[in-house]
């Protein structure tokens, strides 16, 4: 670790992507960091390993690269020739519906054809812009805003399924507010998602600002290159194996911390960066002193498992010629969906190899997510039989389960955005972001950790 006790000094805590991205950025500004992780290593649920040639994401596969300061910060980092964009078929994406693995429609055109939605729920789409708008006072969940302005339909083969994929979660439970802020904006300011998106494309226009074109994407060696980047940018500012057993606020913040193996000590700071999962922000202990932090302990994480199977490619019939398939709860299906992940980017599979990635449990079935292995694997080989075809068993596997996954922005969410601000007007020189309350997605906790920095250097 870097020295101690300095009146600039900042001690982030939690070494996932959003505590990286806020410790380097704090270092880029001078300050000395002390970046703080319990576990043996950096990135959080981004893990990236590459075994009998396959590559496998153990968490997310995939970043959406939709702000051109995500490039930018790529780039300060070295990483702009590492970068790997989906092909084109990525743009390609199925439901199932009745069984059969359809393509959701990409054009009117398309939509107008396609067998996914009913003639009834095509009208009922059209009907949209003139759907009035809800009482903004009242907290709509994901799927009670869907049936009001889209039809039960889309919400069972859309949204339904779209919420498995992004949340694993569930849209009866799911506050729109929190989940789908875009949405709700829409609907709140213009009163229609019809004339929200063009009144938003109007307003990029005037502005004379160049559209930027949003794209799925990786790098060579997985999304774990990113954070390990990071990492060995902070070097000593890192500590791994160290579990932060108190925090004394006598004159600043004096942390009791506890290397593996070895006797607890005291790290004094001036700034306390908080970047874990709600689980572990609720255990911190402040002495002396009460904080609303325990609340966060209530944010739902169901567990998610996820099956990485290597196939020869003879042996699927599907032509994996789109970036994966969503299943919908009223499929009854085991899995949330599968990435077709070689078809996605390069070098994950070997040649005449094809890597699929499925996801079990979340809100929908979280008891399948603690199955053993042998058992999930099982499971997984059902549905791909049945929905693309899978013939013989896999020549690669790997399995991984991450019991408390997913944050759930359920309804009621506005009460840990509540305790939040609380514990940060309480203490001063307290800051607390990332996915507790900025976004899920790796390019949103990246987002936090940047503007966590900024906050705690001011």
């Amino acid at each position: 670790m870097q020295p101690e006790g300095s009146d600039s000094s900042v001690a982030v805590i939690g070494a996932g992507i959003t505590g990286l991205t806020a410790a380097y950025a704090l270092q880029q500004r001078g300050k000395r960091v002390h970046l703080i992780e319990g576990r043996p290593r950096a990135g959080g649920v981004i893990e990236s390993v590459r075994e009998q040639g396959f590559l496998v994401e153990s968490g997310p596969n995939a970043l959406l690269l939709n702000d051109p300061a995500l490039l930018a910060f790529f780039d300060e980092l070295g990483l702009s020739g590492e970068l790997l964009e989906a092909g084109a078929t990525g743009k390609k994406r199925f439901i199932v519906r009745g069984g059969r693995v359809l393509s959701v429609p990409m054009s009117p055109g398309e939509f107008l054809r396609t067998p996914l939605f009913s003639a009834r729920a095509k009208l009922r789409l059209a009907k949209e812009p003139f759907v009035p708008r809800a009482d903004p006072a009242h907290e709509q969940s994901v799927a009670e805003f869907t049936r009001h302005r889209l039809g039960g339909e889309v919400l069972d083969y859309a949204v339904d399924p779209l919420v498995g994929g992004i949340y694993a979660g569930d849209p009866e439970k799911l506050s729109l507010r929190h989940a789908f802020p875009l949405l709700f904006r829409f609907e709140a300011e213009q009163g229609s998602l019809v004339r929200g998106g063009l009144h938003a494309a109007l307003s990029r226009k005037k502005s004379g600002k160049p559209r930027f074109k949003s794209r799925s994407v990786s790098f060579r060696g997985g999304l774990a290159q990113l954070t390990d980047t990071l990492a060995g940018r902070l070097g000593d500012a890192l500590t791994l194996d160290t579990s932060l057993e108190g925090v004394d606020l006598d004159g600043g913040f004096r942390l009791r911390v506890r290397h593996l193996g070895e006797e607890s000590r005291e790290l004094t700071v001036d700034r306390l960066v908080v970047a874990t999962p709600g689980y572990a922000a609720a255990r911190l202990v402040f002495q002396g002193t009460q904080t609303p932090l325990g609340e966060l302990g209530a944010i739902q994480y169901p567990p998610v498992a996820s099956v990485a199977l290597g196939f020869r490619r003879e042996d699927v019939q599907h032509a994996l010629d789109g970036f994966g398939v969503l299943c919908p709860a009223r499929e009854e299906l085991s899995i949330l969906g599968t990435l077709f992940t070689s078809s996605l980017f390069a070098g994950r599979a070997p040649a005449g190899h094809v890597l699929l990635t499925s996801y079990v449990g979340g809100s929908r079935r979280p008891e399948l997510a603690l199955l053993p292995k042998d058992s999930l694997e099982r499971l997984v080989l059902a549905d791909l039989e049945r929905l693309l075809g899978v013939r013989g068993k896999p020549v690669f596997s790997r399995v991984s389960s991450v019991a408390e996954a997913i944050p759930q922005y359920n309804l009621g969410y506005e009460r840990f955005l509540s305790a939040m601000t609380e514990a940060e007007q309480r203490h001063p020189g307290l800051f607390i972001g990332g996915h507790l309350r900025d976004g899920a997605s790796v390019g949103d906790c990246i987002r936090a950790g940047q503007a966590l920095a900024l906050r705690a250097a001011a």
